[in-house]
């Protein structure tokens, strides 16, 4: 089966240099298509979702009771495609696509834990109840080499028309989260700009107005590492200290044994044109 799937995929995209290739051969003068100019541009504006994991890892004379939580962090996606067509009716196409995804602060998600912490010197404390709540910003800016098929209906002037598209290429990103109780918070995020890799498979669907004109609407998925980096330093001092300390010293200490991850795949869906030009 899994082989069957694999030769399948393999011959659509076999499949599409070859009716580029037709359509190439068209004559111009019969074709409908043939006043379309060979170049395009292509901005986009839209949305996506990626989830987010909080997870408990753990801290010398800590002990809590949470395990692992989730919750979706909305992001912004902007862009623009410059393109041309290798085939005269413009159904096969390559071209440069830069963009940017900016993660929205706005969707926020609260979670309770019990702590118990031991230290060495003999203070203990707990067993403490809160709820913290965990905020994730950053964002990224990439560029992809695409290429798509595109399939067009009706007639020269009017018409409709659907799609495959697939992108891959590099992204730089910077990003971090928050973590803040009633008492306490815990900023953890990086400065740097770390360098990453995106894939992007999408399906396209378009209303053509005129030869050089279309309206499009894009939706597919985001492949990418995490935009979130984590770069924690552990401070074990207040521990340590020899002096007693408030719950506010012992609540910031316990919110470094949470880490947030940012899952490697969102979903997107962005509205835009083309606009063909020589």
């Amino acid at each position: 089966m899994k082989r069957g799937v694999l030769i399948a995929v393999l011959l659509v995209f076999t499949a599409i240099p070859l009716v580029s290739l037709a359509q190439e051969q068209e004559d111009p003068a019969e074709s409908p298509y043939g006043l379309w100019k060979r170049n395009f541009a292509s901005p986009t504006y839209g949305a996506g979702l990626f989830n987010a994991r909080v997870e408990w890892k753990g801290l010398d004379s800590t002990q809590s009771s949470f395990d692992r939580g989730e919750f979706l962090v909305p992001v912004v996606d902007l862009r623009i495609f410059r393109g041309v067509y290798v085939s005269r009716r413009g159904g096969f196409y390559t071209g440069v696509e830069v963009g940017t995804l900016i993660l929205l602060p706005i969707t926020s998600k609260d979670f309770s834990d019990v702590i118990s912490i031991s230290p060495p010197d003999g203070f203990n404390y707990g067993p403490d109840t809160y709820n913290f709540n965990v905020e994730v910003f950053g964002g990224s800016v990439f560029v992809m080499m695409k290429y798509g098929l595109r399939y067009d209906f009706g007639s020269s002037l009017r018409g409709f028309s659907v799609g495959f598209e697939l992108g891959s290429g590099a992204a730089l990103q910077v990003g971090g989260y928050r973590i803040v109780t009633d008492i306490a918070e815990q900023d953890i995020g990086s400065d740097e700009i770390s360098f990453n890799l995106i894939v992007e498979p999408s399906a396209e669907f378009g209303v053509r107005m005129g030869r050089n004109f279309r309206f499009l609407v894009k939706a597919g998925v985001i492949l990418m590492p995490s935009i979130v980096k984590q770069e924690k330093m552990y401070d074990n001092y207040l521990l340590n200290d020899g002096v007693d300390n408030t719950p506010e010293d012992y609540r910031r200490f316990a919110l470094q044994g949470y880490d947030v991850e940012m899952s490697p795949f969102g979903f997107g869906a962005r509205v835009g044109f083309a606009l063909n030009f020589n």
